[in-house]
């Protein structure tokens, strides 16, 4: 009953408005004087109604189309397949937003929203680009949509390149690319900082597609200023741990720098990787960059640049300083394990070596063919002359 009441209403306005916009109701009119040939109009006249600072409605090349102009919310509103039999109805109704609105701390642009006729449930769709900035420390932004399935009477809503920014404590939350739909969610990218913790996470890639979620990336890390220290012996610092998406397993890489210093007899340093693949069932520890020294009264021993490779170690050089018996040696390209065995690249034993006392050198030096060796003696001063 207040359908058909509402549908009655309308249309006996819409009737009125008729009324007053068709040529007929301003031929009706009463004439005050005699009209000049200014007061002609050449052409055909458009039928239109309104209200200044309400509306202005005016119709197209016939009835069925029509265009509000609504000054009093900003907007502009079309109509087509207009009609009033048996009763008031439309295709669509296309509303427009004429002027940005830009509030403090608000601003809305862009916004459209559709409207179909009764003959479809009144189902709606709507669109608008908003961006909230209520203080400093809150901003988001995106693109801001719903529908309306009027056949099915079901609603939604949806956010397409979506971006937020909050700076409160204790954490700090960003986020880029948010994009929700039917059933599925997806953010580009998404950081949170702990400062007083001095931890952030980190995620790529996140999506949520018939309730299952999946990444790219998803880092937690230590901030580089920051360290952990190892008693008076040593520190972590940089610790990350990477877990992969549930797709490729959840395998996880954890990694940090480390440094330790037993006093003056041994230090080391560099960076430590400890890997674990369920899929694969491996797991392992691995070193990059690592430096060991090993200082004892009179020997003095060095691996530099020491990294894991498969099934081995890969280490730059390695020196070792006899002091009592007056002797050094160098090795440089060494490759321990794997395929290789035990290879290197050149190799030099220096015995002596002084003006006083004579000494010779012996180079190794690797090549296509095997290792090619070279010996240099250096007589003693006092034995030349």
């Amino acid at each position: 009953m207040k359908r058909v009441r509402w549908q009655l209403c309308v249309g006996l306005f819409l009737l009125v408005l008729l009324s007053l916009a068709l040529p007929g109701a301003a031929a009706a009119a009463p004439v005050q004087g005699r009209l000049n040939d200014s007061d002609i109009v050449q052409g055909p006249v458009q039928p239109g109604f309104g209200i200044p600072g309400a509306f202005m409605l005016s119709f197209g090349r016939d009835l069925s189309e029509a265009q509000v102009d609504l000054p009093a919310l900003n907007a502009v509103a079309t109509v087509n397949g207009l009609s009033f039999s048996p009763s008031p109805s439309w295709d669509s109704l296309v509303l427009k937003q004429k002027q940005p609105f830009i509030s403090q701390g608000a601003s809305i642009t862009e916004g459209q929203a559709t409207i179909a006729g009764p003959s479809k449930g009144f189902s709606s769709a709507g669109t608008a680009q908003v961006v909230l900035n209520p203080s400093p420390a809150v901003k988001a932004s995106g693109k801001v949509g719903f529908v309306y399935d009027g056949m099915n009477k079901r609603t939604g809503f949806a956010i397409q390149n979506g971006a937020l920014n909050l700076a409160l404590q204790p954490a700090n939350v960003s986020m880029t690319g948010i994009n929700t739909g039917a059933n599925a969610m997806s953010i580009d990218s998404a950081k949170v900082e702990i400062p007083s913790a001095g931890v952030a996470l980190a995620m790529t890639g996140y999506q949520v597609k018939d309730g299952k979620a999946d990444w790219k990336n998803l880092t937690v890390a230590q901030d580089p200023k920051n360290s952990l220290a190892l008693g008076n012996v040593g520190k972590l610092s940089n610790m990350q741990v990477t877990v992969a998406s549930p797709s490729s397993g959840y395998a996880v890489v954890a990694s940090s720098n480390f440094a330790f210093d037993f006093g003056k007899v041994v230090q080391a340093d560099g960076k430590v990787y400890i890997v674990n693949q369920p899929a694969t069932k491996q797991s392992g520890v691995a070193f990059s960059d690592a430096n060991v020294a090993l200082n004892v009264p009179g020997f003095n021993v060095a691996a530099n640049g020491i990294t894991s490779v498969k099934g081995g170690v890969m280490i730059d050089e390695v020196t070792l300083t006899a002091q009592p018996l007056n002797m050094q040696a160098e090795v440089t390209g060494v490759v321990v394990g794997g395929t290789a065995g035990f290879t290197f690249e050149e190799a030099k034993l220096t015995y002596g070596q002084s003006v006083q006392q004579g000494g010779f050198e012996m180079t190794v030096t690797k090549s296509p063919q095997g290792y090619l060796v070279t010996t240099q003696t250096m007589i003693p001063a006092s034995a030349a002359k």
